[in-house]
């Protein structure tokens, strides 16, 4: 078997909608189906980080992901084995993540966010119970934030889709501007192209900022790598002071 040429793995690669919580759940999942043991399954799993890194080369959490999986099968695991036990942990600070964020969303209940975060998506439909009102941009050109509105409408969230660059007119009126990241370094994330101009602004109006994300995120090294920061302009680098709190959690053993 041949991870890469599966039809599950491609469509993730291809796949330009969701974002990294998303795929993450969908690689962990795909990845616990299989029986590759030993040497054969590392080789595997190194062909599938280059493509990873080549396809997403924003989105960090996928091929921190594999390289978990990668180490627990070099240190004797079965494939399937080694993904379930880093998906369980994973799943774990991803529940801590959302129920903190959550607490931060019923404190500020008027919030506004930018792209399609599975962590902002599953902490606004949480703390639905304090009224909570979602002003999502649209998000322009894969319209990824109309996908978040339908499913936060579908949980029963009121929400309101506002065209991207209309988002200073109604900011004044919002309490959070909470968005997610795709990697997060020393001093800065990626998110997608109008966050740093988002957060900033809100800053000066003085709306409280939050980002918030899962420990997969994090790159290994002081700051972001070359490959997270030369993409296309779907994405940005933003300075992490332009969130006033930043949510995350570890990934315990």
């Amino acid at each position: 078997m041949e991870l890469a040429k599966h039809p599950t793995f491609p469509s993730i690669l291809a796949d330009r909608t969701h974002g990294a919580s998303v795929l993450t759940q969908r690689l962990f999942g795909f990845l616990q189906e299989t029986n590759l043991e030993g040497g054969q399954a590392a080789d595997e799993l190194e062909v599938c980080r280059e493509a990873v890194q080549r396809a997403h080369p924003a989105i960090v959490a996928l091929d921190n992901a594999l390289a978990l999986v990668l180490e627990r099968v070099r240190n004797g695991a079965a494939m399937g084995e080694a993904a379930g036990t880093v998906a369980r942990r994973w799943s774990k600070a991803v529940e801590e993540v959302v129920a903190r964020t959550a607490e931060l969303v019923r404190e500020y209940p008027r919030v506004m966010t930018i792209s399609h975060s599975g962590i902002v998506r599953d902490a606004l439909i949480a703390a639905k119970d304090a009224d909570v009102v979602a002003w999502v941009g649209e998000g322009l050109p894969g319209c990824e934030g109309l996908e978040l509105a339908r499913e936060l409408a579908d949980a029963g969230v009121h929400c309101t889709v506002y065209a991207d660059a209309a988002f200073a007119e109604f900011l004044p009126q919002m309490e959070l501007v909470l968005v997610g990241a795709d990697a997060v370094g020393e001093k800065a994330f990626v998110n997608k192209t109008g966050t740093r101009v988002l957060l900033a602004i809100a800053q000066e109006v003085g709306v409280k900022t939050a980002v918030a994300y899962d420990p997969l995120k994090l790159v290994a090294s002081a700051g972001l790598p070359a490959r997270t920061t030369v993409v296309s302009q779907l994405f940005e680098e933003i300075p992490l002071a332009l969130a006033d709190v930043v949510i995350t959690a570890e990934m315990g053993d």
